[in-house]
């Protein structure tokens, strides 16, 4: 969903929101009462987000599991961008800029993948959800 800058303002003010965060001039937030809901009947949640929003899901939940996603390197990541072409210079250096300050929290995550081929990648995130499940379940 959508919402006005005022209306998101509004809904932090009012602790709708699991995590939020103000990334590139746009507002980004879970819903907390979403997030709620599905818990408590039993489903788990997958959420994708930033650091920020990382670190605010650990508190509300230290029992969550925490997947940090990385590119092989900070040059590939580069070249990953330009390939898309959706960065200016400007916006393309400051997206790796936060890529490098965000490398450093890493080492609060349960699990680190690195991302060098996306079917790889994919399966070993496959494997660690379903070994937590696994073990959340007492197999």
């Amino acid at each position: 969903m959508f919402l006005s800058t005022k209306m998101f303002k509004d809904r932090i003010k009012k602790g709708y929101f699991l995590e939020w965060e103000k990334v590139f001039d746009q507002y980004y937030g879970t819903p907390k009462r979403q997030v709620l809901n599905y818990l408590n009947k039993g489903i788990h949640v997958l959420l994708c987000i930033d650091v920020k929003g990382a670190k605010s899901v650990r508190q509300a939940f230290p029992q969550a599991l925490n997947i940090f996603i990385k590119a092989p390197s900070l040059k590939v990541l580069e070249t990953r961008l330009k390939a898309r072409g959706s960065e200016s210079g400007k916006d393309l250096a400051l997206r790796l800029k936060i890529a490098r300050r965000e490398l450093k929290e890493a080492k609060y995550y349960d699990h680190i993948v690195i991302n060098a081929d996306l079917k790889e990648a994919l399966g070993r995130l496959q494997q660690i959800v379903c070994k937590e499940l696994l073990h959340q379940n007492g197999h």
